[in-house]
């Protein structure tokens, strides 16, 4: 992605880099909260319970190989600092990576571990369907750890030359392929929920359809109360409730209010947000065509809160 909106628009699906560092976004365990992962890190490493230069050497890899991709192709620094903040990449580096059964036993033979891995993860992310590939990328070079160890075991501590070209050359072999890998990729459009008008209120119901629980009429004004599913209810957890009052007169919307919201704390709960309610109010039930705006790294949670006016408005035509 060179375009800078675009690219503000992308990683504005998650709250930012921001965000991605800090974990206020939804994803698997181990694959939020960077920052809280790397204090763990730093712990462990105190306590010598982890040899730091792993991790260290890891994510160091990782950052340059995508550096130089970025570079080449024109890309910003944000390309990545994005790689090192997802996909459980820090998890794996302070707690899997460091695994002192499956690494080698020698300080080389973890260097030379570490880039081999660092490499194979940026070749599974940009080659693969896998959007992680740190797992993956471990596994692989768990098979190759004896040979590591069998390489470097008889090292002598002073053949400082002999390890240095050793890192030096895996290194190399690690940009290589990884820049072979960055530069073979065709740039494909990309479009973000919201383009072009934002989310419709009247879309699809086949999946995610919410439930009207209770509906009162009062003067002229209809009141109806919606459990609607969000992000919560994709991952078992319970619905957000919404309350759509619509004015009888002219069929449009009166208020939205958001009774529940079940959705990630700090992110998905901007549903509440005066700001983001009002751009209901004053939307017909006659109006096929009318949508609002995504928010920012909450795009299921607005999904749940357009769906509920959707089926209210429904309700009076």
């Amino acid at each position: 992605i060179k375009d800078a909106d675009i690219t503000q628009q992308f990683l504005d699906q998650f709250g930012g880099l921001t965000n991605l560092l800090l974990g206020w976004y939804p994803g698997a365990l181990g694959e939020t909260s960077a920052l809280l992962i790397i204090l763990v890190g730093v712990y462990l490493a105190y306590r010598k319970v982890l040899d730091w230069k792993v991790p260290v050497v890891y994510v160091g890899s990782v950052f340059l190989f995508t550096t130089v991709i970025a570079l080449s192709n024109g890309v910003g620094m944000w390309y990545p600092m994005f790689h090192i903040l997802s996909g459980g990449l820090m998890f794996g580096a302070v707690v899997m990576l460091t695994d002192p059964v499956t690494n080698p036993t020698t300080i080389s033979g973890r260097m030379i571990y570490a880039i081999g891995v660092a490499a194979l993860t940026v070749v599974i992310r940009l080659q693969s369907s896998l959007p992680g590939g740190v797992i993956y990328a471990i596994l692989i070079m768990n098979m190759v750890s004896p040979l590591i160890d069998k390489l470097t075991d008889a090292w002598s501590i002073y053949a400082v030359k002999k390890y240095s070209f050793s890192i030096a050359a895996t290194l190399a072999i690690g940009f290589l392929f990884t820049f072979m890998a960055g530069n073979s990729l065709e740039p494909k459009a990309i479009t973000f929920p919201g383009e072009g008008g934002g989310i419709p209120i009247f879309t699809d119901m086949s999946e995610g359809t919410p439930e009207i629980v209770s509906s009162t009429d009062e003067g002229n004004i209809k009141t109806v109360k919606v459990s609607s599913p969000g992000y919560a209810a994709n991952e078992g957890g319970a619905n957000n409730v919404i309350e759509v009052k619509i004015n009888m007169d002219d069929k449009t919307v009166e208020s939205v209010t958001v009774i529940e919201a079940n959705d990630t704390p700090q992110l998905g709960t901007r549903i509440e947000e005066e700001s983001f309610l009002e751009n209901f109010k004053g939307i017909s039930a006659d109006d096929e065509s009318a949508s609002v705006d995504t928010i920012s790294g909450a795009t299921i949670s607005t999904i749940s809160v357009t769906k509920a006016v959707g089926i209210a408005l429904e309700e009076v035509k």
